[in-house]
């Protein structure tokens, strides 16, 4: 995930600065604002920014020398941002995502966790599971991100309560049952 960022702190030892939901080295490359929501916009090339802005009826911004090339857009970022979202704003998201997709555009939709845990896939691939956690009943939790086939992730039992687990861990640890009761009543365990 740190890619982009930890290359340039590599090769200039300088902290990159924080660019939010936006690519650090493209743009525009991030969230934009439709009429109901946020679409995320990916356009990763040249080729996909005039994709893009040929989408949006804007592909005029290219002339102007602020936003001719991807140095000059990440320069000028705020103020493309408010140009494309004075566009973006006036469809809904599924609009966009239709027109851009068929723009050869890549986009998405940008879910908040009731929609992302509600999404087939997200079903389809189990990343959400439920756990019985005996007294606490059962507890919704993530499920694990990558499967695989030959040697399948899965929770073998609940979370352990407080101390649940505490002579097993002290007895290999060496200590009889009687220390084991000793430290109990003591209160250090």
């Amino acid at each position: 995930m740190l890619g982009y960022l930890a290359a340039e702190y590599f090769a200039t030892g300088e902290v990159p600065r924080r660019t939010g939901n936006d690519h650090p080295m493209l743009y525009p490359y991030g969230l934009f604002e439709a009429s109901d929501g946020e679409v995320a916009i990916a356009p990763s090339s040249e080729t996909m920014v005039r994709r893009l802005l040929e989408a949006l009826g804007r592909v005029d911004l290219l002339e102007q020398p602020r936003f001719a090339d991807n140095a000059q857009r990440m320069a000028h970022r705020e103020a493309l941002r408010e140009i494309l979202n004075e566009v973006t704003r006036r469809r809904s998201v599924d609009d966009w995502i239709e027109h851009l997709n068929a723009a050869g555009v890549p986009c998405g939709r940008v879910q908040d966790l009731r929609e992302t845990f509600d999404d087939p896939q997200i079903i389809d691939q189990r990343m959400r599971l439920t756990l019985d956690q005996g007294a606490a009943g059962q507890i919704a939790t993530t499920g694990f991100p990558v499967k695989m086939r030959e040697a399948p992730a899965m929770i073998q039992r609940p979370a352990p309560q407080l101390g649940e687990h505490t002579d097993e861990v002290l007895t290999e640890l060496g200590f009889g049952a009687d220390e084991c009761r000793a430290l109990r009543q003591r209160g250090i365990v």
